[in-house]
């Protein structure tokens, strides 16, 4: 079986999300973590926070997306 190829992709745009809580969520969230979309091969499968620490950085919140 083929190893998936796992990407992390900066939330730019928080606007552009459809689902309003989420986006809100994201917007609660969003002047305190980076915020990722994280794809396995070419599907978005989770969104992830992630803060820089002492040592380098950490996640902080991972949300697997129902699709």
């Amino acid at each position: 079986m083929p190893i998936p190829e796992i990407t992390l992709k900066v939330i730019e745009n928080i606007a552009d999300e459809k689902d309003e809580i989420y986006r809100n969520y994201l917007y609660s969230i969003d002047d305190i973590f980076t915020l990722y979309s994280v794809y396995i091969n070419e599907n978005e499968v989770a969104v992830c926070n992630i803060k820089k620490i002492e040592t380098g950085y950490a996640i902080v919140d991972f949300i697997v997306l129902i699709v």
